[in-house]
């Protein structure tokens, strides 16, 4: 119902050979479906396999997890090369009823690893107090989060 407007992982794993990949611009349908998670990528509990994630996510809007959502019960980790949101093109969640979570980053997954990763300039549409980075799990961070 509107998950992974970017990009939608399922049974399968992807490969970021390139920190030059950007995923910007898509649109989960916040307004219409309440489920509507990943507007950049979202990462369903079935992928195959560990992954590392690099790139860019910018302007993307979902209900929750604006750039990334991640389902996995696999390792996910957000590379140093990764940039999520940015000055006047940040990520965004929620609907005009209700804020959603996790405007760059929401994680519902086994093991998120922010290694050394940018989430900055994400937050909520029309109800601003959307956190930048949200969890639901254990997640481990060797990074500065800035709203």
């Amino acid at each position: 119902k509107g998950c992974g407007a970017g990009i939608y992982l399922y049974k399968t794993t992807l490969t970021f050979a390139d920190a030059a990949c950007a995923i910007s611009n898509n649109t989960a349908n916040p307004a219409t479906y309440s489920s509507a998670s990943g507007g950049g990528l979202y990462i369903s509990a079935s992928v195959t396999g560990a992954m590392t994630i690099k790139g860019t996510f910018n302007g993307n809007t979902a209900y929750n997890g604006g750039g990334i959502y991640n389902a996995s019960t696999k390792s996910v980790t957000l590379d140093s090369t990764c940039v999520i949101g940015a000055s006047g093109a940040g990520n965004t969640v929620g609907n005009t009823s209700s804020k959603g979570n996790g405007g760059g980053v929401y994680n519902n997954g086994t093991s998120l690893i922010v290694n050394g990763a940018t989430i900055q300039y994400n937050g909520g549409s029309t109800v601003p107090t959307a956190a930048a980075f949200t969890t639901t799990k254990e997640a481990s961070m060797s990074t500065a989060l800035q709203a």
